[in-house]
């Protein structure tokens, strides 16, 4: 029996404890503060996923109680997930990542390697499941000119005005609207404004979207493509009503003072009142749509063109989110692939050089379609 400990129960770390527990094989433990959430888990698997209340932020002793387990996911707050990280990595205990940190994953490189620890960083759709894709393209073509990823997870009913709801902590969703964008262009790696080169583009079965430059792309800028870009898709209308707010401060993260003198952090207070507006409601249902496109390096190759599509919907058997699913589901099928004993990983591993290892690859996508989540390939 394996035993797997997972930091975090929230939209997504929740799904992660449930999918987990189907496992014959495997234990499951979630740990979290929100005693709610820990319940839900509870009921859901009938007692088999055992929780433990206890703010792991401040737990001084998480390294000794990762040690008493096989595997552990990390599904805590983007904010919190590199000092989570640090405190795990030592127990020696092998990590699967879904936390999306501002800080770059290879800043944990060498002290992964001292206590021979894999980390598999960015376990999500996008970055993850892209990056898993883009590998395999990668691996298959020998070299590539150029990768684009369009990624959204959007609310089925168009509520106005926004006309979304976070599927995940409001203040991560800020974090991609405010985090410089770095793209590679003809070869040259840069550093632009977020929320740029809007474009709208019809995507089957969903509509036309509006698509525009996040800062996704992670560690596929250090692989040898010349061009990459990500864009986040949105109905259309809403970069305006975030350039509205963004020039208005409430994106500011400096602190500034009321009228009664009390200091108000911009960033915070939006992502406070956020919270409220994009909250999902027990009626709601969400898609994820995404689009891999790359193009071969190879120019004489009559199929030169790849596109990989994705289109998944809440899961009414389950109730389950789509973006739960869709980021929940890769980190678990990870996490089976680790825990079966197949690879030989330590250090820093983003999902492209897994999914440059055609047993990994078909591993993973494998499970992803035995829970429904299918991915379609079409060379041109």
């Amino acid at each position: 029996m394996k035993r797997v400990l997972v930091l975090g129960c929230g939209l997504v770390g929740g799904p992660i404890a449930v999918d987990l527990s189907k496992h014959e094989n495997i234990h499951v433990t979630v740990m979290d503060k929100d005693t709610v959430a820990l319940g839900r888990v509870h009921d859901r698997t009938h007692g088999a996923v055992e929780t433990i209340k206890t703010d792991f932020e401040y737990c001084a002793v998480l390294s000794k109680i990762c040690k008493e387990f096989d595997l552990v996911i990390c599904a805590v707050p983007g904010q919190l997930g590199t000092s989570v990280l640090k405190s795990v990595i030592p127990s020696g205990t092998s990590i699967v990542d879904i936390s999306f940190s501002p800080e770059s994953p290879f800043d944990l490189e060498e002290l992964a390697l001292k206590h021979h620890v894999a980390v598999i960083v960015d376990c999500g759709v996008a970055p993850g499941l892209s990056n898993l894709l883009i590998g395999r393209a990668l691996e298959d073509f020998g070299s590539l000119e150029s990768a684009t990823i369009y990624v959204g997870g959007l609310p089925v009913d168009r509520v106005f005005p926004m006309e979304y709801r976070a599927p995940f902590s409001p203040a991560d969703v800020l974090e991609e609207y405010t985090r410089p964008v770095h793209k590679v262009v003809g070869g040259e790696h840069l550093s632009t404004s977020p929320l740029a080169n809007v474009e709208l583009r019809h995507f089957p079965g969903v509509g036309t979207l509006e698509a525009f430059e996040t800062d996704g792309l992670r560690t596929l800028v250090k692989l040898p493509i010349p061009n990459m870009v990500e864009k986040t898709l949105r109905y259309p209308g809403h970069v305006k009503q975030l350039e509205f707010l963004k020039s208005l401060g409430f994106f500011g993260k400096d602190p500034v003072i009321d009228d009664s003198g009390s200091w108000i952090v911009p960033f915070e207070l939006t992502a406070a009142l956020l919270k409220k507006a994009w909250r999902v409601n027990p009626t709601d249902r969400d898609l994820t749509v995404m689009e891999v496109r790359v193009v071969a390096g190879d120019s004489s190759l009559k199929e030169r063109v790849r596109t990989y599509r994705l289109l998944d919907y809440y899961d009414e058997r389950t109730q389950t989110s789509s973006m739960a699913r869709t980021t929940g589901y890769v980190a678990t099928a990870v996490a089976s692939y680790l825990l079966a004993g197949l690879p030989d990983l330590v250090g820093i591993v983003p999902l492209e050089f897994i999914g440059g290892h055609q047993v990994a690859y078909l591993y993973i996508m494998n499970y992803l379609v035995s829970r429904g989540i299918v991915v379609t390939e079409v060379n041109e």
